[in-house]
């Protein structure tokens, strides 16, 4: 059996940095729009994928993925620079 969780979070982690070139809106001053999007899809993820796939990740891997790839969002979002 193979282990997901590194490369779910990785994964996330990337996708999260990477949907910031899509949107750099802000709600709540750092939280970037497009990782609510990313926690969104982890946790869709989350209650659709382990009934289809039984060996591949577990619900609570994509719903932890789906916070990393919110947190790498808004970090990419919260230290891009701001026009004063």
């Amino acid at each position: 059996m193979t282990n997901w969780t590194t490369l779910v979070r990785v994964g996330a982690y990337l996708i999260g940095r990477l949907v910031t070139g899509i949107s750099e809106t802000r709600v709540l001053g750092a939280i970037s729009v497009a990782g609510i999007g990313v926690l969104s899809a982890g946790v869709l993820c989350g209650w659709i994928v382990p009934r289809t796939w039984r060996l591949g990740p577990t619900r609570q891997q994509w719903i932890v993925a789906g916070v990393v790839g919110l947190v790498a969002a808004s970090y990419c979002v919260a230290i891009s620079p701001q026009p004063a």
